[in-house]
């Protein structure tokens, strides 16, 4: 393996000492915008070998719930958070580095490829079986809906719905992670079937877009106090009216009421207090941020409850896209090893996918 000092870096905080310098979240307190920066660049060379026979333009629309960032990792001699995002603004530095491939044959014929998801993390295994080192994995979970327009009307053509990865550590593989992903987003225009679907005014498909994160819970000053027994109740900022306490016994956090039975509390989505508004995870609650149009929090390392739309507990990774997996096929993030207790029990960032009501 070729040395790499951020590398050699980051496999020392692996085996290290609890007392090993590092950035500690705390939840009360954890905002992603204290986080410094990592860019990632995307370069014109990348495409010049992408062949796409579309006869018309392609151009990227960003509609992801937040729009200033592209994912967090930890690295560095510190072991800090990073935010991952571009130079620039996202959809204008994309769109300006891939137009010399295009060849469009006509003018009035365009496809729109609206991202819904575009999401990087990384997840670091101990050394099992006949592997000697850490097992480094990176993804980039990326959503799509793609639009042809033409003569200012426009039609659903179809998605991508994907994770791209490469078993390489995210300050080495971020460019060729974004690279590979976009890659695969323009390569999928040319297969978009025929559609039979009806052409509708373009303005209807913005409007549309525009509306996409009209939830109630987005919309209000101060959230509503109570109870939120599923995730549409959170969404629509409709928690339980009812007098609640939190309890804590044996490292567990309960919710208290004197109108449900701690069989129905146990499984709340989670609560607001009139002002905050706390996420119930594993055994606990964890107070959210709002960012842009979604929430972030900072939250168990490893994560083996965690209450979905249908008012059920899932054995999930840590990221979005392993979403209902079982957790076995994802060790914990950042790779520390699980025998190290007070390692284990640090706060990690998270990211609210609102639209489907997992994390990132």
């Amino acid at each position: 393996m070729k040395y790499n000092p951020f590398l050699f870096v980051l496999l020392i905080a692996n085996a290290a000492a609890i007392g090993q310098k590092r950035e500690i979240l705390k939840q009360n307190k954890f905002s992603s915008a204290t986080f410094k920066n990592y860019e990632i660049e995307v370069k014109k060379k990348w495409f010049d070998s992408v062949k796409i026979s579309f006869s018309g333009d392609v151009e990227f629309v960003d509609e992801r719930a937040d729009k200033s960032k592209l994912g967090f990792v930890r690295m560095g001699e510190a072991n800090s958070f990073f935010n991952m995002l571009f130079p620039e603004q996202s959809i204008k530095y994309i769109n300006s580095s891939f137009h010399h491939i295009i060849k469009a044959t006509n003018k009035n014929i365009r496809l729109r490829i609206v991202i819904r998801h575009m999401w990087m993390s990384q997840i670091i295994t101990e050394p099992t079986g006949k592997f000697t080192d850490n097992i480094y994995l990176c993804f980039c979970y990326f959503k799509a809906d793609y639009y042809r327009e033409v003569d200012g009307r426009v039609q659903f053509a179809g998605q991508l719905d994907t994770v791209i990865s490469l078993r390489k550590w995210m300050g080495h593989a971020s460019d060729d992670l974004m690279k590979k992903t976009l890659i695969a987003a323009l390569t999928h225009c040319d297969s978009l079937p025929a559609s039979s679907n009806l052409y509708y005014p373009i303005k209807l498909l913005y409007d549309s877009l525009d509306n996409q994160f009209n939830y109630s819970i987005l919309k209000t000053g101060l959230p509503k106090k109570g109870i939120y027994l599923n995730y549409e109740d959170f969404l629509n900022d409709d928690p339980e009216d009812a007098h609640f306490e939190t309890e804590t016994k044996k490292g567990r956090t309960y919710l208290v009421s004197n109108t449900f039975d701690t069989s129905v509390t146990n499984a709340a989505w989670g609560y607001s207090d009139g002002t905050n508004i706390y996420k119930h995870l594993n055994e606990d609650y964890y107070k959210m941020n709002r960012v842009q149009n979604t929430f972030e929090l900072a939250g168990p390392r490893s994560i083996s409850g965690i209450h979905s739309k249908k008012k059920m507990f899932f054995a999930v990774g840590i990221t979005t896209f392993f979403y209902g997996v079982s957790a076995f096929m994802v060790l914990p993030l950042f790779g520390f090893s699980t025998g190290e207790t007070k390692i284990m029990k640090e706060l990690v960032p998270y990211q609210l996918n609102i639209k489907e009501g997992t994390f990132y």
